[in-house]
């Protein structure tokens, strides 16, 4: 009885950029909840790397998975798995994933139990779930479909054959987004003596 009892308080994780967020991803979220955990969550990272804001990730991501899943923005994997359990999330986590996110489970065990700046979370196992085959740029199918391919649609109806069906609708919208330029967040100017620094920044910031 005990043994089924922790079984059914697991809870599983999806991290990721999810610039867009893709079919590839939708798959992951499709058996997290067929594996029937006692909850299904996804975060979202955010960097300037990035060119869709976190806010609008969770808006996305929350169309394409429906309310049913917990979707929320993070800074790290393992600030996710403190957030889950700082919200009262306790038993097993599994990390769901692509063949190249095992280490994301690695690094969240790692910190099991252990207090950092990341803030404390203490699962009573830390496991990975790979969804798909082998990822690799140019493969055929899922296993080709990837954020970085996404975000290389020369218009909204290419984006569509990333994304899933639920987000067609907002394909639109998402490429726009997509195409937004990020604002740097520092200058770096290097030049010796009457090298025309001056004149450089000056018309950067002219504009």
């Amino acid at each position: 009885m005990s043994e089924k009892k922790k079984e059914t308080q697991s809870h599983a994780m999806l991290v990721g950029g999810f610039s867009p967020f893709t079919k590839g991803h939708d798959e992951n979220v499709k058996q997290m909840k067929e594996d029937g955990h006692t909850s299904i969550n996804v975060f979202t990272t955010q960097s300037s790397r990035r060119p869709i804001s976190a806010e609008k990730k969770v808006d996305y991501i929350q169309t394409a998975v429906g309310p049913d899943v917990h979707v929320d923005s993070t800074t790290t994997p393992l600030h996710a798995a403190a957030q889950l359990y700082s919200s009262g999330k306790r038993g097993k986590l599994v990390v769901y994933g692509g063949s190249d996110r095992s280490s994301i489970a690695d690094r969240i065990r790692d910190y099991n139990n252990k207090e950092s700046k990341h803030g404390f979370y203490n699962f009573d196992s830390v496991e990975y779930r790979q969804v798909g085959g082998e990822r690799k740029e140019g493969a055929k199918g899922l296993a080709g479909i990837s954020g970085s391919a996404a975000r290389k649609a020369k218009n909204a109806k290419e984006l569509k054959k990333f994304l899933p069906k639920s987000l067609h609708s907002r394909a639109d919208e998402i490429f726009k987004d997509l195409k937004e330029e990020t604002n740097p967040t520092a200058f770096f100017l290097i030049g010796g003596p009457g090298s025309g620094k001056d004149f450089v920044l000056k018309n950067t910031f002219a504009k």
